[in-house]
């Protein structure tokens, strides 16, 4: 059921305001109006609505918050309206399970609002079932990150992804996309890491025939092709500082120009970015624009490391197999192994091991199949009286952050051959945060 066609019950007592709000309330769906409380719960129990708008002026607040309290017990979702704003009895009404609050003076972009938010309710169930069909996880951490997806279609506001390579990034912006456009839309895909400063704002706005060596002919830029649909910016800390000025811009006017052109052009899409570093520590270093960083991130969901949800390891080999009409068991053993790994590629890597099992012909993966990254054993920490005297003086945090910088400055001094890339890779942290620790030392790399 659209947004068009609801069953709307409205229970308000004064004849002018209820010919003013079923008008304004027909566009969406089927209006039944009805003038006091009694003739409203008689029309509750009688008939199934999907929404409910209920005049908090009616026969005293305590006839209202019952009206209320019924429509709750039967799954209607009520929205109150009044001329009146008083506190207490708009208070009550939520306690009561209201789930919305407007003023009489309805206009078309409140009245769409509110419906939407009705929608994002009916929806969110079906929603997340949808999306774990093909977005595996049991992580708590990560189920309560993905919550905020269904609440997106109250807005077109930016979404920007964040965590390791291969976490399923550009998985998660294709569903966001496809939940919450129409399947005409365009969903326009860049990985901004691919294109250097010289090309990728030709990549993005599109350039005239002729607008620098090697123009032979028009290009029609991702951002004009994202017209009315996703425009998703994956590596989006590659771009470089002019790049991400003239992106602002776009976001900020829905207009752009294609290199060696002055013609304005409008393109209105929603934005989603990914990124495996950390945006907030280029802002420091000036490496990212603070501006551009709060403009593409109003809903930020961070997918963590297949290392930070182990539970999830199993349930993604047991997909990835599924997939194949082959049957393959996997002996208890190996997948002990399997589950301490601690899979630095994420769930690219375990879809790949699994297509290399498929290939190969295997039946049952036993511990002596698997190669050596698997049988390493797990290395064990072992604190040293030193350790524990340096946490005493300095505090466990001081320390950390110490160590951090000691181990870093080290590296970087062992390592001068080296790109600071490299070592963060042997790290297993970011770049940026080597970077910012480099900085913190005192240490210029080579």
């Amino acid at each position: 059921m659209g947004l068009r066609d609801l069953n709307i019950l409205l229970i308000e007592d004064d004849t002018l305001w209820r010919t003013l709000l079923k008008d304004n309330l027909s566009p969406f769906g089927k209006v039944t109006a009805v003038e006091n409380e009694i003739e409203g719960e008689k029309a509750m129990k009688a008939e199934k609505f999907d929404i409910a708008f209920i005049d908090l002026d009616l026969n005293g607040p305590l006839a209202v918050l019952e009206l209320i309290k019924t429509a709750k017990s039967i799954g209607l979702y009520s929205v109150c309206i009044s001329s009146h704003e008083e506190k207490e009895v708009i208070l009550d009404a939520y306690k009561f399970g209201c789930m919305d609050y407007l003023s009489k003076d309805l206009n078309e972009e409140a009245l769409d609002l509110i419906f939407k938010k009705y929608k994002s309710t009916q929806l969110n169930a079906s929603i997340m079932e949808n999306l774990y069909k093909d977005f595996k996880t049991k992580s708590k951490l990560l189920r309560s990150e993905l919550e905020i997806i269904p609440s997106l279609v109250l807005s077109e506001r930016p979404v920007l992804l964040t965590g390791p390579t291969g976490v399923g990034k550009t998985v998660l912006a294709r569903f966001i996309h496809s939940t919450y456009s129409n399947k005409s839309d365009n969903f326009v895909e860049i990985n901004c890491a691919q294109f250097n400063e010289g090309t990728i704002e030709s990549e993005l706005f599109g350039h005239k025939k002729g607008a620098f060596t090697g123009a032979i002919e028009d290009k029609i830029g991702k951002i004009a092709l994202a017209n009315g649909g996703t425009l998703f910016l994956d590596e989006i800390h590659s771009l470089s500082m002019n790049a991400q000025k003239k992106l602002l811009k776009v976001l900020e006017e829905k207009t752009f120009t294609r290199l060696g052109c002055n013609k304005v052009q409008t393109s209105n899409f929603r934005i989603i970015a990914a990124t495996c570093e950390n945006l907030l520590e280029l802002v420091a270093l000036k490496k990212f624009r603070h501006d551009l960083f709060a403009r593409v991130s109003t809903f930020k969901i961070d997918i963590p490391a297949l290392y930070n949800r182990k539970e999830d390891i199993a349930l993604l080999l047991e997909f990835f197999l599924s997939k194949s009409s082959r049957k393959v068991i996997i002996e208890d053993s190996a997948l002990g192994l399997l589950e301490k790994y601690n899979w630095p590629n994420n769930i690219r890597e375990i879809e790949d091991l699994v297509e290399n099992w498929l290939v190969k012909g295997y039946g049952v993966i036993s511990p002596n199949l698997l190669d050596s990254r698997f049988q390493k054993k797990v290395s064990t920490i072992e604190i040293t009286q030193t350790q524990r005297d340096l946490v005493k003086e300095l505090g466990l945090q001081q320390y950390i952050e110490q160590f951090k910088i000691k181990l870093v400055q080290e590296e970087i001094s062992n390592n001068r051959h080296k790109q600071l890339k490299d070592i963060a890779k042997e790290l297993g942290i970011s770049a940026s945060l080597v970077s910012v620790l480099n900085k913190q030392a005192g240490i210029h790399a080579h």
